[in-house]
């Protein structure tokens, strides 16, 4: 994978639009998490953590600007949030892969099916159900953090736009190589890491954009493409350690066979988006890069 050019950074910049481009995403983490309170359904769950992973980079980025601790606050409780609502979610994606697989089974291979699927949707109600109280989906709450930030938010910034987009991208685009050069034999948690790492990447272009630097054009449709084949990958690995894990009964192992054909399939797919993609790179003047969330 190689570079289509540098980053059109203009000349230098304050962060002007510290304060709204900040508010916005902590509107949209306050505005997902109400949708889920009042019903925890699949896609909801989604929106809701990316919208704590949007919120996650912004706060990194703009991190020079803003109070430590009330930062930290905030980053910390939209992590724990996403990370509370993670599992009924898998659970989710897997129900949904499950049932849009056995559509197109054989007969036998289909009946083999069923009682996985009816396991599954046994568990995600379980696991709202537990989550309910008063008829609300529970989980801890963000937006006294946010009003609390936000308070102590200047209202221009005091470093240039330009110089942080160069750091953090440099920062982004090492992990994106770090992983990608890992990701050599194609398992599952080195192309799930790569995944995770084209994810930031586009939320940093998406940021970039929002904050008045937007990419030349077509640069995010590529990024999303890249995304998309790596979470077809990922969905499918999802499945087949699914299947493995429940000791299937021997009517389904034809069925495995086959998944681990079209996972090869994919991991090709998934390869060839990556060879042809070419990330933008900052010019390399960034001296000192962001340091990662967890």
């Amino acid at each position: 994978m190689t570079s289509t050019g540098t980053f059109p950074l203009g000349k230098t910049r304050r962060l002007l639009l510290n304060r709204p481009l900040l508010a916005s995403y902590c509107q949209e983490m306050i505005h997902q998490r109400r949708r889920v309170r009042r019903f925890p359904e699949a896609e909801r769950l989604h929106e809701l953590r990316v919208a704590a992973r949007r919120l996650g980079e912004a706060l990194l980025f703009m991190e020079p600007e803003l109070p430590a601790k009330r930062a930290r606050a905030v980053r910390r409780r939209s992590r724990r949030i996403r990370r509370s609502v993670g599992t009924v979610r898998n659970v989710d994606v897997t129900i949904e892969l499950v049932a849009r697989l056995a559509r197109d089974l054989p007969p036998v291979e289909k009946a083999a099916v069923v009682p996985i699927i009816q396991r599954l949707r046994a568990e995600a109600s379980i696991l709202r159900k537990s989550s309910m109280r008063k008829g609300r989906f529970s989980m801890m709450g963000i937006r006294k953090r946010i009003e609390r930030l936000l308070a102590e938010v200047p209202r221009s910034g005091r470093s240039s736009l330009d110089a942080r987009a160069e750091a953090f991208l440099a920062e982004r685009l090492a992990q994106f190589d770090k992983t990608l050069r890992k990701s050599g034999k194609g398992d599952p948690e080195s192309m799930h890491r790569v995944r995770i790492a084209v994810k930031r990447y586009r939320y940093t272009l998406e940021l970039l954009e929002k904050a008045g630097r937007a990419a030349p054009e077509g640069v995010l449709r590529k990024v999303k493409k890249v995304q998309k084949d790596l979470g077809r990958l990922r969905d499918l690995d999802v499945l087949i350690a699914l299947l493995r894990r429940l000791k299937p009964s021997t009517a389904i192992q034809p069925l495995l066979l086959r998944l681990r054909a079209e996972r090869r399939r994919r991991l090709s797919v998934a390869r060839t988006s990556l060879d042809t993609f070419r990330p933008l790179r900052p010019s390399g003047r960034a001296k000192n890069p962001t340091r990662s969330a967890t």
